[in-house]
C-alpha cells in the first residue's frame, strides 16, 4: 500500500492572514479536495460534535471554513454526526434530540456553519444502508446520510482512546460513519479469539491494554 501524504501547518501566525481559518482554507486545496466535489454534488462534511458541557471538539469556525470553500466548489455541503450507543451514564449523543443539542451547544448549528447540521443515521439511528466489507467483518451498518452522499470531507480532532490507544480520522470514518447497529457490530469484534499461530510472545499487547486482558500463556496471548 503506498504511503498517504501527510501536510502539516503551524498554528502560530503574526497576522490575520496566517490565521488557522485561512490556513485551513489553504490546506483543503492543497489536499485537493476541491477535485473530488462536482458542482451540485452533496457533500457529507464529518465531524465529532464532542460530549454536552465538554470542550473537546473543534471549533467551529473551521468547519464553516470548509463549508465555504465547498460551495466555491459548486457542492451543498453538510455538516454531520451520528448516534452514539450508550456507553455510559453521561452519554449525550445516544439519539438525534440529544445529539443536536449538543452539536447546537459547541456551535455547530446552521447560523454559524453556512450549512445544515444532519444527524447522519435518524433519530433513533433506524437510518442506515448494510454495506460490504473486506476484512474481519463482511458488511456493516452505514449511516443513511452519509452513504448517500456524493463526497465526504473527514475533519477530526484527535484524543486518547482506552481500546485504540488513539482517536483520530480514521476511526471519525469508520466507526463514527455507522450507525448504532454499526457500531455495536464492530465493538462485538473485540472479543473475538486471539488468533496464537500469529502471536509471537512479545507481550506487547499485555503492556497496552488497559484491562489488562490478554493472558500469557507458555508464551503466546489467550483471551480471559
Amino acid at each position: 500500500m503506498a504511503k498517504s501524504k501527510v501536510y502539516f501547518t503551524p498554528a502560530g501566525a503574526t497576522n490575520w492572514v496566517e490565521s488557522m481559518i485561512v490556513k485551513a482554507k489553504e490546506m483543503f486545496y492543497v489536499a485537493e479536495l476541491d477535485k473530488c466535489i462536482k458542482p451540485g454534488d452533496s457533500v457529507a462534511i464529518k465531524i465529532h460534535c464532542g460530549e454536552y458541557n465538554r470542550t473537546a471538539s473543534l471549533r467551529p469556525e473551521y468547519v464553516a471554513a470548509i463549508v465555504e470553500e465547498v460551495k466555491k466548489c459548486g457542492g451543498k455541503p453538510f455538516v454531520t454526526d451520528t448516534t452514539t450507543l450508550t456507553y455510559h451514564l453521561y452519554n449525550s449523543r445516544f439519539d438525534e434530540i440529544n445529539i443536536r443539542k449538543c452539536a447546537y451547544r459547541h456551535g455547530f448549528n446552521p447560523n454559524s456553519l453556512g450549512a445544515p447540521f444532519i444527524v447522519a443515521d435518524g433519530l433513533k439511528s433506524e437510518n442506515f444502508q448494510t454495506v460490504k466489507t473486506k476484512g474481519i467483518l463482511s458488511e456493516i451498518e452505514v449511516a443513511g446520510a452519509i452513504a448517500q452522499a456524493d463526497a465526504m470531507i473527514v475533519v477530526s480532532h484527535c484524543k486518547g482512546h482506552e481500546l485504540s490507544g488513539f482517536g483520530g480520522a480514521i476511526k471519525n470514518l469508520g466507526m463514527g460513519c455507522t450507525s448504532q447497529a454499526g457500531k455495536l457490530r464492530q465493538h462485538r469484534v473485540v472479543g473475538l479469539e486471539i488468533d496464537t499461530s500469529k502471536c509471537i510472545g512479545c507481550g506487547k499487547c499485555k503492556e497496552v491494554c488497559a484491562f489488562d486482558v490478554p493472558e500469557i500463556i507458555e508464551g503466546k496471548a489467550h483471551n480471559r
